[in-house]
């Protein structure tokens, strides 16, 4: 699993290389992806279409401030003999305890940051794993009536609650609160044009086998998808590359 600090670590790194503009926007991706960071590393690289080689130096980015620690001379304070004393005890128990556990377990996890699997942004070659149901064609026109009914009263609130958390603008890496403000309900123009995609016709796309989805017009770029999630139908976003 990577951590928030850790992909902060490696937006920052991209971001210094490929697109320098971006970097205030980290705090409120490193939010928004909270516990997806590796959904949100991999959609990054799949932007900027950085290089495998470049991948592993960006995955190892040195922290922030770490650079010239190797130069400094850290004063070092003495721990009391006991502090110690306690402090190893407490290291073999712990030990011995998850040294039973993992043999009772027979199961090894590794951290390293070089094995980690990178989800791409959501393209139609893409396999996201959704939740097939017999229910999902029952519940898609009670789904698409609240979605429109939300666009219409321009319900931010409501439309996020029907939006995927895993929502996806193409590739710019915006909210879906941010998207809906920047290309939706810019203008009246920019409203109808909305409406009018999702007043169109639509068709079934299988993200993976088995697996439900929808789009918009030939489901090409730029056209909207949605997807059956966890048993119910969400906006899913705008298909990518």
């Amino acid at each position: 699993m990577m951590t928030s600090k850790q992909a902060e670590q490696v937006l920052r790194a991209v971001y210094e290389k490929y697109s320098p503009e971006r970097l205030t926007t980290i705090p409120d991706l490193i939010l928004k992806y909270k516990g997806n960071e590796v959904e949100l590393i991999r959609s990054v690289f799949d932007k900027y279409k950085v290089r495998d080689g470049d991948k592993q130096i960006f995955l190892t980015a040195q922290p922030i401030g770490d650079s010239n620690i190797k130069n400094k001379e850290v004063p070092v304070k003495r721990i009391p003999t006991i502090i110690i004393a306690v402090g190893v005890i407490f290291l073999i128990a712990g030990g011995a305890y998850y040294m039973i556990k993992g043999s009772a377990n027979a199961k090894v996890q590794t951290a390293d940051t070089a094995n980690y699997t990178i989800i791409p942004a959501p393209s139609l070659n893409s396999t996201k794993t959704v939740d097939n149901s017999d229910n999902a064609d029952g519940q898609w026109n009670s789904f698409l009536v609240d979605f429109k009914d939300a666009v219409n009263s321009k319900n931010i609130a409501k439309i996020s609650s029907l939006t995927s958390p895993n929502f996806s603008d193409g590739g710019g890496g915006e909210t879906i609160k941010e998207w809906l403000n920047n290309l939706v309900f810019v203008n009246d123009t920019t409203l109808q044009d909305f409406k009018k995609t999702l007043n169109g016709k639509m068709k079934n796309e299988e993200w993976q086998k088995g697996h439900v989805g929808r789009v918009t017009g030939k489901g090409e770029y730029g056209d909207l998808y949605f997807e059956y999630e966890n048993f119910q139908w969400r906006f899913g976003g705008v298909i990518g590359d």
